[in-house]
């Protein structure tokens, strides 16, 4: 005999388990739903996508910034400082090429440069003065036209060779060629001052020389006794490596 229920007891069971289901826990289901924030979810997957991208971005962002940090450190080393009332001031000449006063010997007030272009150092250093006094006087450029005063006197070359660099002959301390009225002295680092110091000769005795310089206060002129030991002369301090003149 053939039944007329076309419908299994199984899918009864299941149906009727599903509606229960529904009645119970529909709410439920029906406020979560609701709920969901929908755009928090793709902005976090899209902030997940995009992470690599921003890490680089913000690495490159990171860099430019220590890049015009670094540009911005370097114009303040040439920035103006103004002490007192008395900086830039002349207060001694020679050979008609003027002395400025800077205050603190790590003063700036940035770059003096010749109309023609050549670098004569930052003012009011004692590196500045000597190179504008050559320049003035002479007429001379150094080929190169940079560095530390310490920097101007080349250890490695020979007794009285060419410092191609500067574009004079050089000499150390204690030698057989004795200073002259114009030569610059090249004084090194020591444990106060790291960059060394220059100055120019401007009187030559038989005992003495006295040397004329900028950046040392108010100071421009000082006098070191000059030693002559069988036939080797000396400038009579420790930091002098010697002298440079005018081939």
């Amino acid at each position: 005999m053939e039944s007329n229920d076309h419908f299994p007891v199984i899918y009864r069971i299941i149906l009727i388990i599903s509606i229960v289901g529904l009645i119970f826990y529909g709410p439920q289901i029906y406020l979560a739903v609701k709920n969901f924030d929908f755009s928090m979810a793709l902005a976090s997957e899209a902030s997940s996508q995009e992470a690599p991208e921003n890490i680089e971005s913000n690495t490159v962002v990171n860099k430019e910034k220590k890049a015009a940090k670094s540009k911005k450190n370097k114009k303040a080393e040439e920035r103006e400082i103004v002490p007192n009332r008395d900086f830039g001031k002349a207060i001694d000449s020679f050979n008609r090429v003027k002395i400025y006063y800077n205050g603190s010997i790590r003063n700036v007030a940035g770059r003096n440069v010749t109309p023609d272009g050549y670098n004569l150092g930052l003012k009011y250093q004692c590196v500045e003065f000597v190179k504008r006094y050559y320049y003035e006087y002479f007429n001379h450029k150094m080929p190169v036209s940079s560095g530390h005063a310490k920097d101007y006197f080349d250890t490695n070359l020979p007794q009285g060779s060419f410092n191609q660099k500067r574009g004079l002959v050089q000499f150390f301390n204690r030698n057989n060629i004795p200073p002259k009225v114009n030569d610059i002295v090249v004084f090194g680092a020591d444990a106060k001052n790291s960059f060394g110091h220059i100055a120019i000769v401007s009187k030559v005795g038989s005992d003495f020389v006295e040397l004329v310089q900028q950046n040392v206060g108010h100071q421009t002129r000082v006098t070191f006794s000059l030693i002559k030991f069988e036939d080797a002369w000396t400038i009579a301090r420790d930091e002098i490596l010697g002298w440079l003149r005018i081939p």
